[in-house]
This record gives C-alpha cells, sequence and structure tokens, in this order.
C-alpha cells in the first residue's frame, strides 16, 4: 500500500503486462504487414485518492494506456484490477454496469461534445444508460454538477457552440462526473486551452478531487502542469513506463536520462538562473518496429552497448521509486 495525506492507500486500480498493438493493414484485401505497438508491457498500481500523472512525447502511448483502464478499447494481453474486480472476467452486460465507476474526461472539448444536442442531454445520456428513470431527478443532479464546475444551470438548455472552451471543458467534466465515479482518466484536459484558463480547469479539478473523493489519472506531454497536479509521476516512452517516482522527489531523484532530459527543459522563470538543457538527438523512433534493447537507446547520451542488446528492467530503487536503465542496475 502507498502511504500518502490520508495514511495507508489501497490500490485502486492495478494494471498488469498490458499489451495493445494495433494490427497495420494494406493493401485490397488487408493483410497485416505489422503492428503499431502501442502498449508494449506495462504494469503500474493508481492508489485510491491519488493523482498520477502520466507524461510522454505524442505518440508515446498515453493516451491508448488511457483508453485502455476504461475499456474504450480492448488490450491485446495482459489484465486490468480495478477495485478488485478482472475486467476481462466480465461479460459486456457486466462491463457497462461498471462503466459509471471510472470515466474519461477528452483532451478537445469541442470534438467531445455532440454540437447537435444540449448541454442537458450531453450530460444526462449517462443518467439515463444507468438506470436514473425519474427525470426531476435526474435534471436536479445536472444543475448541481454544472453549479459545482462553475457552470449556470441554465445552460442546460443551450448548445456547446455558444461556451467557450474553457466552458466545454467544465461542462465535459461535469459529464463525467455526474454517475459519482471512483476513477477519472483525465486525457491531457488542457492542452487545447489557454494558458489562464488551463490554471482554472486545473484548480477545479484538484477542488473536485478532494470534495468527491477522487482519483485521477492525469495524462499530459506538459512536465510543468503534471507536476502542478499529481501526487506521483509515471514517464513513457515508446509505450512502456520508464520511471515512476512521487511529485515531490521528481526534480532531485529521477534517475533516467529521458526523465533529466523532460526535466531539463522545463524554463525557469528567472533570466539569472542558468539551466543546462539536454538536447536529445534524432526522433522518436516507429513504435511498428522499436528498436532492441532498451528503447531509448538510439537517443540516449548516456547509452552503452548493453542498451543495444538487451531490455532493461523496470527495478526498485527505493520505496514509490521504479526505473528501468541498465545505468542504474550495473
Amino acid at each position: 500500500m502507498l502511504v500518502g495525506k490520508r495514511g495507508l492507500m489501497k490500490k485502486l486500480v492495478e494494471v498488469i503486462n498490458l499489451i495493445k498493438h494495433f494490427p497495420v493493414q494494406k493493401g485490397l484485401f488487408k493483410r497485416t504487414v505489422g503492428l503499431v505497438k502501442a502498449v508494449d508491457d506495462v504494469s503500474l498500481e493508481i492508489y485510491e485518492g491519488e493523482t498520477l500523472g502520466l507524461v510522454g512525447e505524442s505518440g508515446c502511448g498515453k493516451s491508448t494506456l488511457g483508453k485502455l483502464l476504461v475499456r474504450l478499447i480492448d488490450p491485446t494481453s495482459g489484465s486490468i484490477i480495478f477495485d478488485e474486480k478482472n475486467l476481462d472476467s466480465f461479460s459486456n452486460k457486466e462491463l457497462r454496469r461498471q462503466r459509471q465507476y471510472f470515466q474519461m474526461i477528452f483532451q478537445d472539448p469541442n470534438s467531445s461534445l455532440d454540437p447537435r444536442s444540449t448541454v442537458g442531454k450531453s450530460i444526462e445520456e449517462g443518467l439515463i444508460i444507468h438506470g436514473i428513470k425519474d427525470n426531476q431527478e435526474r435534471q436536479k443532479r445536472i444543475k448541481e454538477m454544472l453549479n459545482l464546475v462553475g457552470i449556470s444551470a441554465n445552460a442546460i438548455e443551450r448548445f456547446p457552440h455558444e461556451f467557450s472552451g474553457g466552458q466545454r471543458q467544465r461542462i465535459g467534466i461535469a459529464r463525467a462526473l455526474i454517475l459519482k465515479p471512483k476513477l477519472v482518466v483525465c486525457d491531457e484536459p488542457v492542452s487545447a486551452l489557454d494558458v489562464s484558463v488551463q490554471a482554472q480547469v486545473l484548480n477545479l479539478l484538484n477542488e473536485l478531487k478532494n470534495e468527491l473523493s477522487l482519483t485521477l489519472l492525469f495524462i499530459s506531454h506538459n512536465l510543468s502542469v503534471v507536476e502542478n497536479i499529481s501526487d506521483r509521476i509515471a514517464i513513457m516512452y515508446l509505450g512502456q513506463i520508464i520511471e515512476m517516482l512521487d511529485t515531490s522527489k521528481f526534480a532531485l531523484d529521477c534517475e533516467h536520462p529521458y526523465s533529466k532530459a523532460l526535466l531539463s527543459a522545463i524554463p525557469i522563470p528567472d533570466p539569472n538562473v542558468k539551466k543546462k538543457r539536454v538536447i536529445l538527438k534524432g526522433d522518436v523512433p516507429s513504435p511498428i518496429n522499436p528498436p532492441s534493447g532498451c528503447r531509448f537507446h538510439t537517443r540516449c547520451p548516456q547509452a552503452i552497448s548493453k542498451c543495444e542488446r538487451t531490455e532493461p528492467l523496470l527495478l526498485e530503487l527505493s520505496q514509490h521509486h521504479k526505473a528501468s536503465c541498465h545505468l542504474l542496475s550495473d
């Protein structure tokens, strides 16, 4: 168990050797010619009441992992244990009942809200699906949730295009929380917003997490944003978790060369402070044909010959700190 501000915290989610490969198909007969290894043998835990930040470059598999956790897509192999229940053992009907306990906030509020439906109808849909038949009860819960996220109750009859980007994201948050979930996957929820609005949405998520006792998986490519909201940080590279540790210790204790490169890219708002920037060479390799051995060795400034041949294990360096790098195991 993890020791947090509220004492011992139990595992809400446990991911075991999770893999998701997408087939690459070509030709008239859709012949499979390769596999996109979007998520490749990921294991992690998310503890009840915490915010786990998931960071990595675009295309590393962050969003795919988030969608796997809420079963928007099915895994190729591996297991997801949610609240001590193995989701793989559920029938479609049972899985549908469980969906109220894990919800997702999407990156782009413009595309995640149906432009033909009013705000009220968009939020109400989940209540109808999960058996809230009393119309007055539904309307009451919708108004309460809109008020909770800072949107006026009269927004029920208005359409998404009548709101700003920040307001639309608040509506998206209300829709995700209306069923009182235990886990909320936030898939880059502020990346499409202005910087000033980003701070408002992050503060709102923090307030709602404490008020509603939520557990969050916060996905982003912006390390400074993740540091601001998360209790722990997981760094992802080319489909794999390469380091996990407490946010409070990240700046001083991160060990993986990729984590250090990400940390060096965060600007310091002081012109008198000089910071050594770690510049990574080359581009992220294709997930269709990832490098052998350590997947980061083609760009790593500290790579050794062993990195090309052998894939490193995710080792526990200290309590709540894991990393996969041969330099740490030799």
